[in-house]
């Protein structure tokens, strides 16, 4: 078994030796490069001397990079990236500060997860709510001013077309609710746009006669129609706080830097899953008086979903520091990159660019 260690040793070196000997025979190819030719994308290349490259492409909000070994290959530079590995845990908490208190940044993403929930059950019930308003249409140039009597006078039944509007919204949003039908629900969509155009119709009416800013009506609803409150959570009333929930704060466990948007499993003692995904580095979900979270679950790419048990005794309230292996989370945007050698410049030929230093 020695022997083989040491066999495996021998040969990593050569390997080694031989990929920084093919580069540094082709110090020709060594720099930095930078993509021309491509529209609205910026790319870089740095190829070292030791056979290692650095890359990096920039397209719209989105960003990609990648390093690993270059070599030649006939007439090509051959890029290929290196994989993270994956001997290690993708996630762990963290061994430091396992744990922390419960604190505003939590209990804000709870409320707001709350929140959204109950706004989402509600425009599902009544989806007439879901209506944008109408915008205003411009002046018409050339067109004669109407008199201050005309003015009055429209303004006067743009108000009376309004009234009958709030009222045939309302009753249509009953029915609608009461028949729970689809004929039911799209009349009282009917009316929420004739309500909107009535709305805008008065409010224009009114400041072209002069008169005092008109208010909105407000629209009376069915009890399973009504928006819920926007949370205001306080953070100098930390007593006020709910703490229904357990929390995940999510850092990279190489640089310790806050992950966003990263989508957290967990997993009840009950067998049911729920997830959230991290805003401000913390991840949230609610739980109910007698729910318990044993688990956390992270998905690294298709078909690799990994469990992290957690200890016994979680309970709401919690907030779990939690390290990830970003290099794990990115799928590479190429395995290998084959760059064709044209004089000074490197061709990519997929979209035709040329990489010159």
């Amino acid at each position: 078994m020695q022997k083989i260690k040491i066999l495996f040793l021998v040969l990593s070196v050569l390997l080694l030796s031989a990929f920084s000997l093919q580069a540094a025979e082709q110090p020709a190819f060594v720099g930095r490069y930078y993509l021309q030719g491509v529209r609205e994308v910026g790319s870089e290349l740095l190829l070292r001397t030791n056979g290692s490259y650095a890359w990096m492409l920039a397209y719209g909000n989105q960003d990609h990079s990648s390093e690993g070994r270059w070599t030649r290959q006939g007439d090509s530079i051959v890029l290929t990236a290196a994989v993270p590995s994956t001997t290690g845990p993708l996630f762990q908490l963290d061994t430091k500060k396992p744990t922390e208190p419960w604190n505003f940044e939590a209990e804000k993403a709870l409320q707001e997860q709350l929140y959204a929930g109950q706004r989402e059950a509600v425009l599902k019930a009544c989806p007439f709510l879901d209506t944008a308003e109408y915008a205003s249409a411009p002046k018409m140039i050339g067109v004669p001013e109407s008199s201050k009597a005309e003015r009055q006078q429209q303004a006067d039944a743009a108000l009376l077309k309004l009234h009958k509007a709030t009222k045939a919204v309302e009753l249509a949003a009953a029915n609608a609710v009461k028949h729970n039908s689809q004929t039911a629900m799209q009349k009282a969509v009917e009316a929420m746009d004739r309500f909107q155009e009535a709305w805008l119709t008065a409010k224009e009416t009114n400041g072209d006669a002069g008169r005092p800013a008109l208010k909105r009506p407000v629209l009376h609803w069915p009890k399973s129609c009504q928006m819920p409150q926007e949370p205001d959570v306080q953070q100098d009333r930390p007593a006020s706080w709910s703490r229904q929930g357990v929390g995940v704060v999510v850092r990279d466990s190489s640089s310790g830097s806050p992950l966003y948007r990263l989508k957290i499993g967990f997993v009840l003692a009950d067998g049911a899953r729920r997830a959230a995904v991290s805003s401000g580095a913390v991840a949230v979900v609610r739980l109910g008086a007698q729910e318990k979270v044993i688990a956390l679950e992270l998905k690294a790419g298709p078909g690799q979903l990994e469990t992290l048990t957690l200890p016994p005794g979680t309970v709401s309230g919690s907030i779990y520091q939690l390290l990830v292996d970003a290099s794990r989370l990115v799928q590479p945007f190429f395995r290998e990159l084959r760059l064709e050698i044209e004089g000074n410049a490197l061709v990519w030929p997929e979209t035709g660019g040329r990489y010159q230093r």
